[in-house]
């Protein structure tokens, strides 16, 4: 179930995107590529990463947040979330499954994950650079 969760959500976003992202052609099947093998790469303690699609800087991964885990980065070229599953307070603000949330150039935020962890679709024209609190 949760492998054609993730499917129907990478397929979704190339169809919802008319088949680009960050202003390069792709295809649904390029999504799937890699979305949904269960090949989570550790980041650092308690962040974890499935890539779905990377060209140069460019990317479109799952994130995966342990239960309160906490973060802070800077975006030099914006991002957008898709949130799958569990609670994500950014900013002070609640984010969801179903709910998305878009960060443009040079902005900084720093959050937290709920007690039951996040799972987010993230899609980066460039990527992000970590810091200790924004």
């Amino acid at each position: 179930m949760e492998i054609t969760r993730r499917a129907l959500v990478a397929n979704s976003i190339g169809a919802v995107l008319g088949m680009t992202l960050l202003g390069k052609a792709v295809s649904a099947g390029q999504l799937l590529e890699v979305a949904g093998s269960g090949n989570w790469q550790p980041v650092v303690p308690g962040l974890w990463v499935q890539p779905v699609w990377q060209e140069g800087e460019a990317s479109v991964s799952i994130f995966k947040l342990d239960p309160g885990f906490q973060f802070a980065h800077k975006h030099p070229e914006g991002e957008f979330n898709i949130f799958l599953s569990g609670r994500l307070v950014i900013d002070g603000k609640s984010y969801d499954k179903g709910d998305t949330l878009y960060m443009p150039a040079n902005s900084c935020h720093s959050g937290y994950t709920s007690r039951h962890g996040s799972e987010v679709i993230v899609m980066l024209p460039k990527q992000i650079i970590p810091l200790p609190v924004c």
